[in-house]
C-alpha cells in the first residue's frame, strides 16, 4: 500500500530462482508425475537484535527481508499456489553450531 500511494519505483530481487542448481531442480520437478512435498529448512547463525534485518524501517524483519525469498523460490519450483504451509521457528541457540539431519528409509 505504501508504494501504491506514492510515485516511487521499486523492485524485489528474487534471484534464487536463477541459480544453476535451482534451474536444474526445476527441470527435474517438471518431469514428475506424482505429488510433491517440499521441505525447506533454513539454518542461520545467530543474528543480534541490533542487526539491520530486525529494524522495521530498514529490513522489515526476517519474514519480510528473508522469508519472502523462500516463498518465491518454492512457488517458482511448483508453478502453482500452495495448498498448505507450515512453519516452525523460535530462538534456537546451541553452543555447538553443527547441524545434523538424519533420514531413515
Amino acid at each position: 500500500d505504501m508504494v501504491r500511494n506514492t510515485n516511487l519505483n521499486y523492485c524485489i530481487g528474487f534471484n534464487r530462482r536463477y541459480s544453476p542448481l535451482i534451474i536444474n531442480v526445476k527441470k527435474l520437478i517438471k518431469e514428475r508425475m506424482n505429488p510433491l512435498i517440499i521441505n525447506y529448512r533454513i539454518a542461520s547463525s545467530f543474528i543480534p537484535g541490533s542487526h539491520w534485518v530486525f529494524d522495521p524501517k530498514t529490513g522489515g524483519g526476517p519474514i519480510i527481508g528473508e522469508f519472502c525469498h523462500f516463498v518465491d523460490l518454492i512457488l517458482y519450483l511448483i508453478n502453482s499456489k500452495p495448498i498448505e504451509i507450515f512453519a516452525l521457528g523460535g530462538a534456537m541457540s546451541h553452543k555447538n553450531t553443527d547441524v545434523y539431519d538424519v533420514e531413515y528409509k
